[in-house]
């Protein structure tokens, strides 16, 4: 179970990175619109949960769990190099290569536009440039917080892969401490692993997490949860707790659906409607509207014109 939720989730938050980069990309440098990139959605959510699990359900087909001597965390390649070169540093360096090549191909279509920006000039190029460059700030100080704690992780793994076998070799066999052809009886000084990295290692893989907040710790993302929770517990009830996200189209929408006043209805051989009391009533006014039907008492006061 703790390994499902450290390494399963480790490498999904890994590849999630990777799509929000690639996504980056498509909107920055290739100029796809957020309809064209939602439209790719179910697929991006099928890579980013599929690799985990197929990597996930191969380590438990290998028996490839094992435990942190230091830590005592359940994990892949604390005890095999192996297992760790192929299931966690191999995967975190292509991650983080694609991630961060998605990135600077973004950053760099947002330069040239920023400047083709600013070569138009006035006020209102100004402040478009402005505006772009906040956001190029922004973007900028998600993707360090994120490749920088991302190589931490993957320089502590190349520690531990580099030095495994030494630190383990007095472990199995402490015999081969011992070397009387130098020292008779004086036991030889294998290299120990820094437990400050082995710590770093994991406090940087959560740092990850923390600092991919950032970009989504906005008063946009407060109002959605708020929406959220009033939808399923009921806070502010009824029409009142509703949030009037377009006034102006709600408007539109119930003019459309408004049906105009009826015009009066003149028949072509009559000439009932064309008397002054017609003539009085505002067109659209609700006694024009109700000219349709007579009673019968005034078809009697009047003379057709065929009999005069």
């Amino acid at each position: 179970m703790v390994f499902l939720l450290v390494y399963f989730f480790g490498m999904a938050s890994s590849i999630w990175w990777v799509v929000l980069s690639f996504t980056w990309f498509l909107a920055a440098g290739l100029k796809w619109g957020n309809e064209a990139i939602a439209g790719y959605s179910q697929y991006f959510h099928l890579l980013a949960w599929l690799i985990p699990t197929v990597k996930s359900v191969a380590v438990l087909i290998l028996a490839a769990v094992d435990g942190d001597p230091v830590a005592g965390i359940c994990y892949v390649g604390n005890l095999n190099a192996f297992n760790l070169r192929g299931f966690v540093l191999a995967p975190l360096l292509v991650y983080l290569i694609f991630g961060t090549s998605f990135l600077s191909g973004g950053f760099v279509s947002l330069f040239r536009i920023r400047n083709v920006i600013k070569q138009q000039g006035g006020v209102n190029g100004r402040s478009k440039a402005d505006k772009l460059e906040k956001l190029m700030i922004r973007i900028g100080i998600f993707s360090v917080l994120y490749t920088v704690p991302a190589t931490i992780v993957i320089g502590c793994h190349l520690y531990e892969t580099s030095l495994q076998n030494e630190w383990m070799a007095p472990l199995v066999c402490p015999c081969n401490g011992v070397d009387s052809s130098v020292h008779p009886g004086q036991r030889t000084r294998f290299p120990r692993p820094l437990y400050s990295v082995l710590m770093l290692k994991y406090f940087m893989s959560l740092a990850v997490g923390i600092t991919s907040g950032v970009w989504i710790w906005s008063g946009k993302t407060l109002d959605s949860w708020k929406r959220l929770s009033r939808r399923i517990f009921g806070g502010g009830g009824g029409a009142a707790g509703a949030v009037l996200i377009n006034p102006g189209k709600q408007r539109a929408v119930k003019q459309h659906y408004v049906s105009p006043p009826l015009p009066p209805v003149v028949a072509p051989s009559s000439t009932l409607l064309s008397g002054p009391h017609i003539a009085a009533a505002a067109p659209g006014s609700l006694q024009s509207s109700s000219q349709h039907h007579f009673p019968p008492h005034q078809h009697k006061s009047h003379t057709p014109l065929s009999h005069v």
